[in-house]
C-alpha cells in the first residue's frame, strides 16, 4: 500500500543518512555486498582495489551501522 511504501522510505532515511558517513568507494562495496552479495574479489574488481581494501571498507561500514543501532562504542 502506498502507507508502507511511505513508511519504507522513512525507515531507510537513517540507514541513507549512516551510509552518507563513507566515503563512495566504501559505501558502494557496502551496497554490493550487503545487497548484491559480491564477494571481496568481485567488488575489489569492480572498484579497481584490492580485497584487503574491500575488507577495511565493509569494516567502516558496518561501524556506522553499530553506530547507528547503539551509538559510539567505548
Amino acid at each position: 500500500s502506498l502507507e508502507q511504501q511511505l513508511q519504507i522510505l522513512e525507515d531507510l532515511k537513517p540507514i541513507d543518512r549512516m551510509l552518507g558517513k563513507l566515503s563512495s568507494k566504501a559505501r558502494a562495496a557496502f551496497l554490493y555486498n550487503r545487497l548484491d552479495g559480491l564477494s571481496h574479489g568481485e567488488i575489489a574488481e569492480r572498484l579497481g582495489v584490492s580485497a584487503s581494501r574491500v575488507r577495511q571498507y565493509l569494516a567502516q561500514g558496518m561501524r556506522q551501522c553499530y553506530i547507528a543501532l547503539y551509538g559510539e562504542p567505548l
